[in-house]
């Protein structure tokens, strides 16, 4: 049976995917906003929060593995101007798809890196959930793949390495200063082409600009602290909810058609999340 640490990290996790998903709701939105301007704010509001609750005495930025700090914070700031640029260039669904691919190569990072155990059932849940995102968003047409759909996948391996260091820091460094290093390396990673196109957005997409910083850093917290109390190869199958999320608010709100093998990749999604939730038992951080 599993403990009530892990089934708490597990919930953590999905509310964490939810928040994302509305995150990515809000990119598609802010599509008039270059990816990089918008992969900036995001960046430098996680900074300035995680900066203002260390001056107020919320937390203290220190860490205790300086090597997987800046791996994370790298791989983190590329994951994310990625991802966005995915769905700006992608689109919603497709994107989404793409950079969401991480569950499939976490458990291989994990093995290899983290010297994770990974059970015969926790990897057949992850394919079933794989292939419920495939059933959601169809076959990719693989004969006119463009760069942005490399560079989306790319998003999604990246993320996946992101994911293994975030697992990693979770035993010595607290999730702001893992956070922190996301923001640092994300605003020096855009800092160049938003300097050279301009800081300015469209005032109608102030306030849409704004919900991406609030939700992606609500967002990655939770997610951040979530990996403390779950294995890396399950907390990353939550990350499956996400495309399930996206593609009901595309069904309620943009009016977008889901046929029968869509309904059907969400019940296959929803079904594992479930079942992961209730019966992971593997202990965090368990090594082989």
């Amino acid at each position: 049976m599993p403990t009530s640490t892990t089934r708490s990290g597990l919930l953590l996790m999905a509310g964490s995917a939810a928040l994302f998903s509305l995150m990515s709701t809000a990119v598609r939105l802010a599509a008039g906003v270059p990816s990089h301007t918008l992969a900036f704010y995001r960046f430098a509001f996680g900074a300035l929060v995680v900066l203002t609750l260390a001056a107020g005495g919320v937390t203290r930025l220190r860490t205790g593995n300086l090597r997987f700090l800046l791996w994370r914070g790298g791989l983190g700031g590329v994951a994310v101007y990625l991802f966005y640029l995915a769905i700006c260039k992608v689109g919603l669904a497709k994107g989404t798809l793409l950079a969401n691919s991480y569950p499939i190569f976490v458990p291989v990072f994990g093995a290899l890196v983290l010297k994770e155990r990974l059970p015969l059932r926790v990897a057949l849940a992850v394919a079933v959930a794989l292939f419920g995102i495939y059933l959601l968003f169809q076959p990719i047409d693989f004969p006119t793949v463009t760069r942005y759909d490399v560079l989306a996948l790319l998003g999604g391996i990246t993320a996946a390495a992101a994911v293994v260091c975030i697992k990693k820091l979770r035993e010595t460094d607290s999730p702001y200063i893992i956070f922190l290093s996301q923001s640092v390396f994300g605003v020096a990673l855009v800092a160049l082409p938003v300097a050279h196109t301009g800081f300015a957005v469209p005032a109608r997409l102030i306030p849409v600009v704004l919900a991406v910083c609030v939700l992606s850093v609500a967002a990655q917290l939770l997610m951040t602290y979530s990996y403390r109390l779950v294995p890396a190869a399950s907390g990353s199958l939550m990350g499956s909810l996400t495309p399930v999320f996206n593609v009901l608010i595309g069904v309620v709100a943009f009016g977008e058609k889901l046929g029968h093998t869509g309904v059907l990749g969400c019940v296959l999604v929803l079904a594992v999340s479930l079942y992961i939730t209730v019966t992971d038992g593997q202990p965090p951080g368990t090594r082989s």
